[in-house]
């Protein structure tokens, strides 16, 4: 399980930037990605494997097709570029790298929360869901194949860096509850990490601080249109928004209506 760590050392932020350039150049342009989305999954597919893709999608085409085959070879290239990127950072600046990278992991407990929530079967979640292939998943594979419950994967998790977000959910089997405390647990561990010590940068505090404000928004008007109770609310919020205050966040989640 991948875990943002306090690095020490030089950092090599002009050869890092250099190849982080050098590999943004590669990506598709905005021109070729409107022309992607004329297109059907398969013709989607065929293109991309010329800008990258190809070894990630020869590598499930034989099981998946269509979108399948689309999101497996992005999530599994994704992975693949993240950690190569970690790879070549140093110091300081893989602290902070490490730090944002550290959200796709939270994703991927998230993603088995909800498989052993809905009793999807191990074969189903390795070969469709996070797929057996890549290695990044299989940490979360050995979690969905030791646990029948979300009090199981409680259990299983003690002892890393997501036991304290999930502490408090003892008996609980709200998965909403689960991705919540995740979510929360990841913007708390990586501000604070942003604000002090050797990872301290005012910049990617910033934005990751913007980020929350942007999620308390959408988690707000969602929790409106399904109708939940202040309460229910202001529990979705989380705390150490840039724009928006603590005090007009519970404002907010105490309105009646969406013009509220």
């Amino acid at each position: 399980m991948v875990m943002a760590t306090i690095s020490k050392g030089q950092s090599n932020w002009a050869n890092a930037s250099a190849r982080g350039k050098a590999r943004k150049a590669g990506l598709i342009d905005d021109t070729r990605m409107r022309q992607l989305l004329q297109q059907s999954p398969d013709s989607i597919a065929a293109s991309i494997a010329e800008f990258g893709y190809r070894d990630e999608l020869d590598e499930y085409a034989d099981k998946l097709s269509g979108v399948d085959l689309v999101e497996a070879a992005l999530n599994h290239n994704m992975d693949r570029d993240l950690n190569q990127v970690l790879g070549f950072c140093q110091g300081h600046l893989k602290g902070l790298v490490s730090i944002y990278v550290e959200r796709f992991t939270y994703q991927k407990l998230k993603t088995a929360l909800r498989a052993i929530r809905s009793g999807v079967s191990l074969e189903i979640v390795s070969s469709q869901v996070l797929p057996e292939q890549n290695e990044a998943n299989r940490p979360w594979l050995e979690l969905v194949n030791d646990s029948e419950t979300l009090q199981d994967a409680v259990s299983a998790l003690e002892g890393t860096q997501f036991e304290r977000a999930l502490t408090d959910l003892d008996g609980n089997d709200d998965l909403m509850a689960f991705e919540d405390a995740l979510d929360r647990h990841y913007y708390s561990s990586a501000t604070k990490k942003l604000r002090e010590g050797t990872t301290r940068h005012p910049m990617l505090l910033r934005y990751l601080r913007t980020e929350i404000d942007h999620r308390n928004v959408i988690n707000l008007f969602r929790a409106l249109k399904q109708e939940m109770p202040a309460e229910k609310r202001s529990e979705l919020m989380i705390t150490g928004g840039r724009a928006i205050t603590s005090t007009f966040l519970r404002q907010a989640a105490e309105a009646e209506n969406e013009e509220a």
